[in-house]
């Protein structure tokens, strides 16, 4: 009778133990996917904003040489320091659209490896606890009243 007990606790407990890790694996596929998807958006976020600083950095300097066309300093220095500072400044906003790029893939990958992590957890605590109820059917069995002598000795 104990055996059987034990027998119907396992497959049980074997059961939802690989549904669970069935489950945790379907997960991380989704967690995966949702990764590369979010990762891609952020790509063409990046490409837009790069492009919107380089279209501002045209029309700056097309302002400056105008301005400066029509007074007749095209030359000068303050023309030309003019156009260094809308590059300089075109410069300093690319470097920190990369940065936040790359500080953005970094969070993306960092939280992809936590709710794997954490799947992975499930899973192993799913097989603690099939071990925990198998262990435990076990206990109960060996417990019951037609497992003892009763006091009574042969």
């Amino acid at each position: 009778m104990v055996g059987i007990v034990a027998a119907v606790v396992a497959v049980s407990s074997y059961a939802q133990y690989d549904q669970r890790k069935v489950e945790a694996g379907r997960q991380r596929r989704y967690q995966e996917e949702q990764a590369r998807i979010a990762q891609q958006r952020a790509d063409v976020e990046n490409v837009r904003a790069t492009r919107n600083q380089l279209r501002q950095q045209r029309q700056a300097q097309g302002q400056i040489s105008n301005a400066a066309g029509l007074s007749g300093t095209q030359g000068s220095s303050g023309a030309l320091g003019s156009f260094g500072a809308a590059a300089t400044r075109t410069a300093g906003e690319l470097n920190y659209i990369d940065v936040t790029a790359g500080l953005s893939s970094e969070y993306n990958k960092v939280s992809l490896q936590a709710a794997q992590s954490a799947a992975d957890s499930a899973v192993r605590v799913a097989g603690w606890g099939a071990l925990g109820s198998i262990a435990g059917a076990m206990g109960g069995a060996l417990n019951r009243p037609e497992n003892s002598t009763g006091g009574k000795t042969d």
